[in-house]
């Protein structure tokens, strides 16, 4: 899994979004031609269609647009999407790792048997997940963040004793009610073991083809947890778990699971 992202004409439309705000606030005299090129694209991409608007809004509606294109754009950026096929037995690693954890983290988590005990990763550094007052670029900006305290948590080996480092490091100054900043305590201390827990047992999806030999001899194989890792149940989901009963993103494991159970 990964997030979607911006490309092509939509990349494009965002830079002029970009832009709009900056003429509206420097150079108003420009903005007709920018809101020209606005629209043009617009009609270009077919957007105009899933925005439900026929006609170019005129100099007093334009502004209302904008916010109504910006929220079309940061909700399908946004979304979290399918990065390629699982190759049975072979690990995430690399760039496609640190997507997969920013996508399982993006959820508020179950904590000792309460629903959202645990905030999400961009939740905890302070972005109002969920509510749709988030903007484009602001969300954009705590993605950017929580991506860099991904990597640099890949690069310290997943080490929760070196969190209060890295949040120091890649924020400068940690918000108090970042998670990451703080050592101990509550859900600071659980979203540590989190982190580290939801890369080990993605990394045990190695052991998926001798799980697989054993079901195919006979062997016991444990059937994996319900729920969808992605979904806030990353801590259900054990490294044993993770295994043929249930693996994150392989259809065909999944099915086996089930039929395991219902059998």
């Amino acid at each position: 899994m990964a997030r979607a992202d911006s490309y092509g004409e939509l990349a494009k439309l965002e830079q002029l979004l970009d832009e709009y705000a900056t003429v509206a606030a420097l150079d108003p005299e420009k903005l007709p031609a920018v809101r020209a090129q606005i629209w043009s694209l617009t009609r270009t991409a077919q957007l105009h269609h899933d925005l439900e608007v026929s006609a170019e809004p005129g100099a007093a509606e334009f502004d209302d647009f904008v916010l109504h294109i910006d929220g079309y754009l940061c909700e399908v950026k946004d979304a979290a999407i399918r990065d390629g096929l699982h190759i049975l037995g072979a690990a995430p690693a690399g760039d496609a790792l640190v997507n997969l954890v920013l996508v399982i983290l993006r959820s508020a988590q179950l904590w000792s048997a309460r629903w959202g005990a645990l905030p999400g990763l961009r939740a905890a550094l302070g972005l109002a997940e969920g509510t749709g007052n988030a903007s484009r670029t602001e969300t954009d900006r705590y993605e950017q963040a929580g991506r860099a305290l991904v990597e640099a948590m890949a690069a310290a080996d997943w080490e929760p004793a070196r969190a209060a480092t890295v949040a120091a490091t890649v924020l400068n100054a940690p918000p108090p009610r970042c998670p990451w900043a703080r050592s101990g305590g509550g859900g600071a201390g659980s979203a540590v073991r989190l982190h580290r827990s939801s890369c080990r047992g993605l990394a045990a999806t190695t052991g998926e083809i001798g799980a697989v030999l054993r079901a195919l001899s006979g062997g016991y194989v444990p059937a994996g947890p319900s729920g969808s890792p992605t979904g806030g149940w990353s801590t259900c989901c054990r490294p044993a778990e993770l295994l043929l009963g249930r693996p994150e993103g392989h259809p065909i494991g999944q099915l086996l699971g089930h039929r395991g159970r219902a059998g």
